[in-house]
């Protein structure tokens, strides 16, 4: 016989422990907490999109800190409605929403906004955060490092020389395959400039970028092996100091001069003989740009585990 909403029903904890598990906003619904539920849910993410906006987030400490809200929003779900549950029992009295149709608006209201938000998170919360799949950015970013982008507008606006940023593929009629994939270089040229790449030297408005050397390159995992025997050089673009991996066992990479349009950047890998970026592909439009790397908050691979000395601003 079907209760009504007037009529006391019993709430069962290890309901509300498995919804707080699987489906946590339901667990606030099941419990008579609807509105509590969703309170929580927009303090968390709102005080991370206000850490986003405002750079916080854009270090090590704050990024940990982001992790720990979601975490501890994640046990509120969990245990508040258990407790609740266990404390009422019986004597909980169904609310309006405790139908199936409360449960799908439940659902709708947290789903809807994620599926709108996902595709663009970096310009709703001002970050994203990337794995480094490749070694083309050797010896900066090794294969592994997970890093915090600050995707934020005032920032994709501007992109200086030196920079370490995230962009989405320029040329798909190069390779249609990679058509919407991310990348991660280092911008070398901007509007305007010619950028020439001869005898692993680079030329910056016909002057070279000067470099020194700093000695060999002590990689780990499988890229960082395979790079064994490199040299790394110190480069110093306009007032910003980075290193770079020059090999004298690989072809050495594409050589030219190229003259960067309005509007775009040109971009080449750290690791300049192992690296396919502007030389091959072409710039970078301003319009393909997700945003500037900031910190390695995590390196983790599946040969050498965590290595937390990889941790830090990224130069």
């Amino acid at each position: 016989m079907r209760c009504s909403l007037n009529s006391n029903v019993e709430r069962k904890p290890w309901i509300a422990l498995l919804l707080g598990i699987f489906i946590q906003p339901l667990s606030w619904v099941y419990v008579g907490r609807l509105g509590t539920g969703l309170v929580v849910y927009s303090a968390v993410y709102g005080l991370i999109a206000f850490m986003g906006w405002t750079g916080l987030i854009q270090s090590v400490a704050g990024y940990y800190v982001s992790i720990v809200l979601v975490l501890a929003l994640a046990l509120i779900s969990i245990l508040v409605p258990f407790a609740i549950a266990k404390s009422v029992r019986s004597n909980f009295t169904p609310r309006w929403y405790n139908r199936w149709y409360g449960y799908l608006l439940a659902l709708c209201i947290v789903a809807i906004p994620s599926v709108l938000i996902t595709p663009e998170r970096g310009r709703f919360f001002g970050f994203e955060s990337f794995r480094i799949p490749s070694g083309a950015m050797m010896p900066t970013l090794e294969v592994g490092d997970y890093l915090i982008v600050d995707s934020r507008p005032r920032t994709v606006t501007k992109i200086n020389r030196g920079d370490v940023f995230v962009f989405r593929y320029p040329n798909p009629e190069h390779n249609p395959r990679k058509e919407g994939l991310n990348y991660i270089k280092r911008v070398i040229g901007l509007p305007g400039d010619e950028v020439t790449y001869r005898g692993k030297t680079l030329y910056i408005n016909g002057k070279e970028v000067p470099q020194t050397d700093i000695g060999p390159f002590m990689g780990s995992g499988n890229e960082g092996r395979r790079m064994a025997g490199a040299e790394i050089h110190e480069e110093m673009l306009s007032e910003a100091k980075h290193q770079i991996l020059k090999s004298g066992l690989l072809i050495p990479g594409r050589e030219g001069t190229w003259r960067v349009l309005a509007g775009q950047y040109f971009a080449i890998g750290d690791n300049r003989d192992n690296s396919e970026d502007s030389r091959y592909w072409g710039a970078v439009p301003g319009q393909n740009v997700v945003g500037k790397a900031s910190v390695v908050w995590m390196h983790w691979d599946t040969e050498g585990g965590f290595n937390w000395s990889r941790v830090g601003r990224i130069q």
